[in-house]
């Protein structure tokens, strides 16, 4: 019976009775109301209020969200501020269909980081329910969390969606079949158990200070938390599925994470943050009001039984092309294997000859500078998104590379190079973060052009002052150079001819594209 709390209707009546109980109690409240709301044959005790469990707000898939609204309204640390990102559920089901291929029915299933249990659930949800009863009853389940509530909430979802009717005694004793870890994982006393499958979405934002690490931690020196939950995923685990930021595949800081990862293997889909965001669905259409997401993520599969990696370039997508995108990941899949600590790079596989071509460059755009300030000065906003541009005009903008040629020479091969897109596919596949560092400029390659330049050159500077765009940032103005695409292609051309790469044209081009559909039947 209930007291004298009101119904929780919507998420406004849910703050209010969160506030009137304090958290811990609410949370004790409303796992036991809703529980005997939605399974009554499990004879649970109701708490303190009512729960209307036929509104969206409250359906099973909706908790985990509710539970981080809880969290910021009582002003405990979020998720969000500890760097953690909403798994929708496409991406959980794809992810626990990828740790399925992989399973075997005795082997121990673990959530990393669990949350509220969408990843575990989702995989339950992929399983024939008699299987993921059986994965319950032998005790082959594991959840780890700092946040104790956050694994209630989880153990009752679990409870609610696996339980047979009737089954009283299995839930008056479901901790003894659940093996819940409440701590820091990262520490010496947290392991996973022997030959499990891991399926994760670890924290992303440095470790804090003096975090407790086990004993053979390598990738402590990145200061990244979701480098370390990756390292020790995959140190313990027989396979794994773990979705994180994708900077690890180029960035320097991270060639010990790669240096870690080269002794498994498996494949990586990585995934731009433009025109949308992995992290970007609406959280089943009713939470979910701010769409602005920085991470470009990638999805890790380590199967300890291989060696080496696959990888797709860095995917662009629309929301409405989620469905396709999800259909079609494996297609995407390069055929290159990285197995060492460099760089491991994003190619389509279609331009594979063309990026081998130009790794064979003898000379980069590092030998055509100098030091000293010249006329022969250009001008690169450093914040690329469908292009890079070297302009001979100044450019108001807040950020940008400045580099000088050599000689009126060096600056042609450079304006051809850096306005083409062979500069942008550079970027693309080293990095493709939100900003272009001068450490990639200067390691674009620069082939050898043999025709003459200096009229493209020309042509391109008349077209800089009728080509300017000019985007707000924080309110102020940022000029950038788009050119048009017959110019770009005419560039992209004069490269393409002295690597004999013409038939990468279209290929090339589409890397300025957001249809998914386009780059599906160019890059596979």
């Amino acid at each position: 019976m209930h007291n004298t709390y009101d119904k929780i209707f919507d998420v406004e009546s849910f703050k209010k009775t969160l506030s009137l109980l304090g958290f811990d109690a609410f949370w004790a409240n409303f796992i036991q109301t809703y529980v005997h709301k939605k399974r009554p044959d499990l004879e649970p005790t109701p708490g303190k209020f009512d729960i209307d469990i036929s509104s969206d707000y409250f359906s099973l898939d909706n908790i985990g969200d509710l539970y981080e609204i809880a969290l910021e309204h009582v002003n405990k640390i979020s998720k969000k501020e500890l760097g953690q990102y909403y798994t929708p559920k496409d991406t959980a089901d794809f992810m626990a269909k990828k740790i399925l291929s992989m399973y075997t029915n005795d082997a121990p299933i673990a959530d990393v980081c669990c949350g509220t249990g969408n990843l575990i659930i989702s995989i339950l949800q992929n399983m024939p329910k008699q299987d993921a009863l059986n994965a319950l009853l032998n005790k082959k389940l594991y959840l780890y969390d700092l946040d104790n509530w956050a694994i209630q909430v989880a153990v009752m979802k679990i409870a609610i969606l696996l339980l047979p009717y009737g089954a009283k005694k299995i839930y008056n004793n479901i901790q003894y079949y659940l093996h819940c870890e409440i701590g820091n994982f990262l520490g010496e006393n947290i392991n996973l158990p022997a030959n499990c499958s891991v399926i994760s979405n670890p924290p992303y934002g440095r470790l804090p200070k003096n975090t407790s690490l086990w004993f053979d931690c390598e990738t402590y020196i990145t200061n990244e938390m979701f480098a370390v939950f990756v390292e020790k995923i995959a140190k313990q685990s027989q396979n794994s599925v773990i979705i994180s930021p994708q900077s690890f595949l180029g960035s320097n800081k991270f060639s010990i994470l790669r240096r870690v990862l080269s002794r498994y293997g498996g494949v990586i889909y990585a995934f731009d943050n433009v025109p949308a965001s992995i992290f970007n669905g609406k959280k089943h259409g009713i939470f979910n009001t701010n769409s602005a997401n920085s991470v470009r993520a990638a999805i890790t599969i380590i199967d300890n039984k291989n060696k080496g990696f696959r990888i797709t370039p860095l995917l662009r997508f629309k929301n409405c092309e989620r469905v396709l995108l999800f259909n079609h990941l494996d297609n995407f899949l390069g055929n290159s294997i990285y197995s060492d600590e460099s760089p491991w790079l994003k190619v389509p596989k279609t331009l594979e000859t063309l990026v081998q071509n130009l790794k064979g460059s003898k000379y980069h755009v590092s030998d055509f500078i100098t030091q000293e300030p010249n006329t022969y000065k250009l001008t690169i906003p450093s914040t690329p998104r469908y292009f890079v541009t070297a302009s001979a005009r100044n450019l108001v903008r807040g950020s940008a590379i400045e580099i000088y040629a050599k000689d009126e020479a060096a600056f042609n091969k450079l304006y051809i190079v850096l306005n083409s897109t062979i500069s942008y596919l550079w970027w693309r596949i080293c990095d493709g973060g939100i900003t272009i560092t001068k450490e990639t400029l200067l390691n674009i390659p620069v082939p050898k052009l043999t025709a003459d330049l200096d009229l493209t050159v020309q042509e391109g500077k008349k077209l800089e002052n009728s080509c300017v765009k000019i985007k707000l940032n924080a309110g102020k103005s940022n000029e950038n150079i788009k050119f048009p695409d017959a110019y770009r292609n005419k560039l992209n051309m004069y490269i393409l001819e002295s690597l004999n790469s013409i038939d990468a044209q279209t290929a090339l081009h589409s890397l300025h594209s957001n249809a998914l559909k386009l780059i599906l039947e160019t890059w596979t």
